[in-house]
């Protein structure tokens, strides 16, 4: 194939009469190869800026500045330029080591006839790699584009069928009922793909935000794994949870992790086992050496094994014959796995069961035990939200606090006598009366005055902080509030 129109080459090569040889060699096959010559590396750095090359070659033998060294400076000043390597000599492992360094074909130079149809071959192929690049720019922001524009009719339909489930329009028949479910759970199916497109949108721009914590992977694990079981409840599936050692099963599993991005983790992973599990699903956790590695068994039909190569690609679809619901995703929810391990440095796979089945696993990075700030201190949290209190509990507990809960205020009393806790977390807005009041009787009392109280509040009345402080209270926390703010307000109390 003849290139139609002038190819800039440039040539690195120390040897003169060498360059007029490549030189002569390149005139005689083709005109349009416009060839510059340089010979140090003051004069490559800049041509590589100014003459901006379509094409380098690069002699191996050269002093002081060795291929291996140019190789990687090309990738990163002119990536995706094709580098041809030429040698009077190459043993094999060299050949080898250049081409997996990023150079697309090496020659020697008794061999130069072989080097024009090596040009055109190298910078068809870096064309095709760019119009590539540009047509899947292109698809990622037209998917992006219409993902957002689909939220928003997406969340007035939900909204309108909810208001229908609701009876807003007046009562509906068991038929129209029917239907209206019907409606509903198509819709939440589309939002579930269209927020697949939305992050692997953001993966594949870079926006994805990552910001990583030292959690306890166990607390996430315990999390995703009751919300599966209500979403799954009118199914008859059996999800076990298992640990290599009595340790793992009872000691926490600290990780340097993004904690939403792990827990989409374990949503696509246990989703895309529900597809095709017929009666169990076991999730497996073995912590070893630097890392902690996760395996998710399902006992369906198994991965085909021409499959096994492009699981984690884009848009790819297993289409393992139905063991459960079936496929009904658009082929995403695996790259995103992979996006996901790859930046948190982990590793992600698949295997076949030879008991039948799949299994997927991944590793992430442990972290050691960090050093427990609560020293077995008690708190008595006060709170009649049981989603906050787990949290709270949770995060606590991680700290080596001591917790003890309350859902309203005679309770709260109660235990702040018996229990006599090193700080109590207030919630203003209690069941039965008001967290003032709470404050005011454990104010009243010689036995619990002196007990630090922080108050917690979703309130925003002008004010209030410098109220509930003039009441009693130590500090003062408006929801929501992060992991950090509450651990310092605790510590610097307690």
């Amino acid at each position: 194939m003849m290139m139609d129109q002038e190819m800039r080459i440039l040539y690195l090569e120390d040897n003169p009469g060498d360059r007029e040889l490549v030189a002569l060699q390149l005139r005689e096959f083709n005109p349009l190869f416009s060839l510059k010559g340089v010979e140090t590396k003051e004069e490559f750095l800049e041509a590589l800026d100014l003459f901006k090359p379509d094409l380098v070659i690069v002699d191996y033998n050269l002093a002081g500045f060795d291929v291996l060294t140019v190789l990687p400076l090309l990738k990163e000043r002119v990536p995706g330029t094709p580098v041809i390597v030429v040698s009077g000599t190459v043993g094999e492992e060299v050949a080898v080591e250049t081409l997996r360094q990023g150079a697309v074909d090496y020659l020697l130079k008794d061999r130069l006839s072989r080097l024009g149809p090596a040009i055109e071959r190298a910078i068809s192929e870096a064309r095709e790699k760019e119009r590539m690049r540009e047509l899947e720019k292109l698809r990622d922001e037209f998917i992006s584009m219409i993902s957002h524009e689909l939220r928003t009719p997406l969340s007035h339909l939900k909204g309108v069928a909810s208001n229908l489930q609701n009876r807003v329009g007046g009562e509906l028949t068991e038929k129209q009922r029917e239907l209206v479910e019907v409606i509903t759970r198509n819709l939440s199916r589309l939002e579930g793909l269209v927020l697949h497109l939305l992050d692997f949108s953001r993966f594949e721009s870079k926006q994805s935000k990552f910001k990583p914590l030292k959690f306890d992977l166990k607390t996430v694990l315990r999390e995703i794994m009751e919300n599966f079981q209500i979403v799954t409840k009118d199914r008859d599936i059996k999800l076990q949870l298992k640990f290599e050692s009595e340790t793992e099963s009872t000691s926490p599993i600290f990780v340097q992790a993004d904690d939403y991005l792990v827990r989409q983790i374990f949503r696509h992973l246990l989703d895309n086992a529900s597809r095709y599990v017929r009666r169990e699903i076991r999730i497996c956790v073995q912590k070893q050496k630097g890392f902690v590695e996760v395996v998710i068994i399902d006992d369906g039909p198994g991965i085909p094994l021409e499959k096994m190569g492009s699981l984690f690609g884009k848009f790819s679809q297993l289409e393992r014959p139905e063991g459960g619901a079936g496929y009904q995703g658009i082929g995403l929810g695996l790259a995103i796995c992979k996006k996901i391990v790859d930046q948190h440095g982990g590793k992600i796979w698949a295997e076949n069961q030879s008991t039948g089945g799949a299994s997927f696993h991944f590793t992430l990075p442990v972290v050691e035990s960090p050093q427990m700030s609560g020293g077995g201190k008690k708190i008595l949290v006060v709170d009649d939200e049981p989603d906050q209190v787990l949290a709270i509990r949770d995060l606590l507990e991680m700290e080596g606090y001591e917790v003890i809960e309350a859902a309203e205020g005679v309770r709260a009393i109660e235990l702040a006598h018996k229990a006599r806790p090193n700080l109590i977390l207030l919630d203003l807005r209690l069941p039965g009366g008001s967290g003032r009041t709470v404050l005011e009787a454990l104010r009243s009392k010689e036995e619990t005055k002196r007990i630090p109280v922080v108050v917690q509040t979703a309130l925003s009345e002008p004010g209030l902080s410098e109220r509930v402080i003039a009441d009693g209270a130590q500090d003062f926390l408006r929801k929501p509030f992060s992991s950090e703010m509450l651990l310092a307000k605790i510590q610097a109390l307690i």
